[in-house]
This record gives C-alpha cells, sequence and structure tokens, in this order.
C-alpha cells in the first residue's frame, strides 16, 4: 500500500477568491490566526468547531510560506538554495525564495533561523520538547496565569495540565538513545569532565514498536494512522530532522494540532504574508493586510481580510514586526514591545576529531536507511545550579545536505590548532593535507548545542526604510552587548 501525503492548505488566490465571494457580509472570519507555529496551530485546533451564540465559528490561518509534506524537503546541498530566504540589519525587506522554508535573519549583533511554512519552526526544529524547570516562571516578568498553580491537579488550566495535553498531542516520549554513536560518545564526555550523566532527550517523534493499528507499506517500514488520522512511519535514524522530515516521522504541526484544526472545519491559507492590523473603532472588525509572499506579475494590490478576533501567532519577530507596523493614534501598544528579546543562550560548539566514531555529519549521498545516526538530538546534560547558572547541553546531528558546509567549517576553524601542533606524518601527494577536510575526523567530531539564562537584554527593532518595503523582514536585534551576556 502506497500512502500518499495529506494537504491541508490552499493558496493564496483561493483566499482573495473566498473573500470576493463574501464581499458582502460584515466580516469574513470570526477568527483569524497569522502564522502556523507552535501558538498559531494549537489556537487553530482549540478554536475549530467551537461554536457562539449557537453557531459554528469561522476560523482560518493565515501562513507566510508553503507547504511542506514528508518527500517535499530539501534532501541534497545542491536543492538548499531554492528553499532559503534571508534578509538583513541594514537593509528592509526579504530577499532569495520570499516562501523558502529557512529564513535567516542576519544581524550586527545576534543572526537567527527562522521557519517558514506550514506548521512553522517544527518543519526544522529537532522536535525536543524538554519541560521548563519550575523556578523559570519566577520571574514577574512572565503573566501571573503561567505563575500561578503550576501544578494544581485540580486546575485543568494548570501548567502541568497544558503540558500533560501538549505531551499527548504531540507524542513526546525519551529518545531511544542506546544504540546511537553520538549518544555513547555524549555520554562517556560527561562522565570524563564529573557533570551530571547524560539522559534520553524528550523528543515529538514516531519510534518503531507503535503495537496497534499499523499496516505495511509498501517499502516494508511498519505505517500507522495516528490519533488525528495521519499516515506516519517510524524513525529511520537519518539524521535531517532539521532540514525537514521526508520519511513521515517527525511529529510537526501538520501532524497533529493542524491535521485536527483542518478537521474541525478551519481553513488555512498558504503564500499569504500580514503586514499590517487596524481597526477604526471598537465596534468595527479587525482589517488584516495581507499580500502574496512569492512574487507575482504583474504585482498584487494589497487586500484586507476582515476579522471579529484576531490571533498574532507569528513568532518572535513576525509577530513583533506586525505590531510595530500597525502602530497608530487609534492602536497603541506597551513601551515595552521588542524589549526583553532573547536568545536562550544557544551556542553551537564542535569536539573535532576525537577518539571515537560520533557519525554525528552523515553524507548526503548516503541513503537514509543506512545513515544509522538517530534524530538530531537524542541526549541532554544539565549542570546544577540555580536558574541563572544552569546550562543545557544537548548533542547535535549534522542533516547531510549540510555537511558540506560543516565539514568546511570545523575543518578551516580547527586549523590554527593544527599549525601550533608538530607534525611527524607524511606530506605531499602521498600524505596527508593537514589543512584539507579530514572525512575520518569529521565522523569523529562531536557537536554540541548549549542553553541558559542570557539576561534577556536583546531588543527588537524595525530597520530603517522599513516603511517602504515591499515585504517583511524588516526587524532585526539590537544587542551590542550580546557575547558577553549569561
Amino acid at each position: 500500500m502506497t500512502y500518499r501525503p495529506q494537504w491541508l492548505s490552499e493558496g493564496y488566490e483561493d483566499l482573495t477568491a473566498a473573500l470576493d465571494a463574501r464581499a458582502g457580509d460584515p466580516v469574513d472570519f470570526d477568527v483569524v490566526i497569522v502564522g502556523s507555529g507552535y501558538g498559531g496551530a494549537v489556537a487553530a485546533a482549540r478554536l475549530a468547531g467551537a461554536r457562539e451564540n449557537g453557531r459554528e465559528l469561522r476560523v482560518c490561518v493565515l501562513e507566510r510560506g508553503r507547504e511542506y509534506v514528508p518527500g517535499t524537503f530539501p534532501r541534497r546541498f545542491s536543492e538548499l538554495p531554492g528553499h532559503v530566504r534571508f534578509s538583513r540589519g541594514d537593509e528592509a525587506g526579504s530577499k532569495g525564495r520570499r516562501d523558502g522554508l529557512f529564513d535567516i535573519r542576519i544581524g550586527n549583533d545576534v543572526s537567527a533561523l527562522v521557519g517558514n511554512g506550514l506548521g512553522g519552526g517544527s518543519l526544522i526544529n529537532a522536535s525536543v520538547a524538554e519541560r521548563a524547570h519550575d523556578d523559570v516562571f519566577e520571574d514577574k516578568a512572565w503573566p501571573a496565569a503561567l505563575r500561578r498553580d503550576l501544578k494544581d491537579p485540580k486546575d485543568p488550566n494548570s501548567l502541568e495540565a497544558c503540558y500533560a495535553r501538549a505531551e499527548a498531542m504531540l507524542e513526546v516520549r525519551p529518545a531511544p538513545a542506546d544504540h546511537y554513536a553520538k549518544y555513547f560518545e555524549f555520554e562517556a564526555l560527561g562522565m570524563r569532565l564529573c557533570v551530571p550523566r547524560a539522559r534520553p532527550a524528550a523528543v515529538a517523534r514516531h519510534f518503531k514498536g507503535r503495537a496497534s493499528g499499523q499496516e505495511e507499506a509498501q517499502d516494508g517500514q511498519k505505517a500507522v494512522q495516528n490519533g488525528q488520522g495521519v499516515w506516519q512511519k517510524p524513525c529511520i535514524e537519518c539524521g535531517d530532522c532539521v532540514t525537514g522530515c521526508n520519511v513521515w516521522a517527525k511529529n510537526t504541526l501538520p501532524m497533529n494540532y493542524l491535521a485536527r484544526a483542518r478537521r474541525s472545519g478551519a481553513l488555512l491559507y498558504t503564500n499569504v504574508t500580514v503586514s499590517r492590523i487596524e481597526r477604526a473603532s471598537a465596534r468595527d472588525p479587525w482589517q488584516v493586510w495581507f499580500c502574496p509572499t512569492a512574487e507575482q506579475h504583474p504585482p498584487a494590490r494589497r487586500r484586507a481580510v476582515r476579522a471579529a478576533h484576531v490571533i498574532l501567532a507569528a513568532g518572535t519577530f513576525g509577530s513583533t514586526e506586525i505590531l510595530m507596523r500597525s502602530r497608530s493614534g487609534r492602536l497603541r501598544f506597551s513601551a515595552c514591545l521588542g524589549k526583553r528579546f532573547s536568545t536562550n543562550g544557544d551556542m553551537i560548539s564542535v569536539l573535532y576529531g576525537q577518539s571515537g566514531l560520533v557519525n554525528a555529519a552523515p553524507e548526503e549521498t548516503t541513503p537514509l536507511g543506512d545513515r544509522h545516526v538517530g534524530p538530531t538530538i537524542t541526549g541532554v546534560i544539565e549542570t546544577r545550579g540555580t536558574r541563572a547558572e544552569r546550562v543545557l547541553i544537548e548533542e547535535l546531528a549534522i542533516p547531510g545536505a549540510l555537511r558540506r558546509i560543516f565539514e568546511e567549517v570545523i575543518t578551516t576553524g580547527a586549523l590554527p590548532v593544527q599549525l601550533g601542533r608538530f607534525d611527524r606524518s607524511r606530506h605531499g601527494p602521498q600524505g596527508t593535507d593537514p589543512a584539507a577536510v579530514d572525512r575520518e575526523k569529521v565522523r569523529r567530531s562531536q557537536i554540541f548545542a548549549a542553553m541558559g539564562d542570557d539576561g534577556a537584554a536583546g531588543r527588537l527593532v524595525m530597520v530603517e526604510g522599513w516603511e517602504r518595503a515591499d515585504s517583511d523582514g524588516a526587524i532585526c536585534v539590537e544587542w551590542p552587548d550580546a557575547a558577553k551576556a549569561g
């Protein structure tokens, strides 16, 4: 049996046709949700099918990127340029493929990678779903609703209950880390450094061993319908999680929350870039102004969708930019808008050419099922201390499509150290080149991600000339002392 992708969305043209058909209505939708990442997908799943005054709510989701289904994500280095968009902190507007999966924000102080597609960041993250420690929410900057009754078993809206519901929907479970070389080396390194023992990471992924509802797929892999009716196959350990899962195993949002929202009646529109929102008065509907993400010839005019309620869930960069574009005499926001930006203290480092095999950077030419890498992240180590002192360390894998970039970067980074060592090895045509990529050392290199409290002193600001930018991508991070944070 062959399992075909389940497409959930409609396009920009379908949205404009729907608006034209409803031109005489006071509003086009009861709820418009901007963005289809975790916030937008959960909101859509909860509101779709809900009723107000005896009538089912009309809900739609507007997503800037396109829809990706398993099999359509880039697999090779040569395919990546067709999936990349970027913006710079010195020039407003986006460049490259505006509907590309990878949205790279290049700044003078901080650069970031943002997901761009139906499912948002879930498409390109490592699907790690670790719970935050309770003391994180002791900071009074968090809303009181999060800081109150975190673990009250009688409160269905306590943070504990919300965690449990999300973990059930995303099917979060510990990674089967005990048979991956990169986890073994990570665990051994932790023991040598005398830090707390490594443990498997909690990840949202479908692994082998689910007992019920299985059927044999055409390629010999077992496939199963999940709770939302979406077919999935087990993880084949290829390590390509962060360039998009082509094997149906990663529990991205189209596999669960968005599928539920669509099944419950929500309409999902892709290739729609929202620029601002406005409202004439408290009695009038919201107007959500948008244009097509991908360029059209002739250029399409900006249009507005009318809604009784609007939920901005376009991520840290997207939602903040929309709010900043929307400021007016009628629509005012807190002076704190854009402030207290945090990178989560993210830092990536590499232990180059250690003694044991790590197998964290597969060759793109190796068949996916023959790589035996495991998910991008399988293990974590958390240092002890106060909230400000703790650091979470994860071991990483590099997807096959990024192997060439990775090996060039780490070879260049290791060269100064290599040149400072006494070298008795043979050089020349029959020997080794210390400045060239050493594939064996790449196979024995471990990659780490570290996260901690960076103080959240960053600020999101609009780039000069943003008023003239014909698309989004006009916001950047201003944080001159970011390297000293934490």
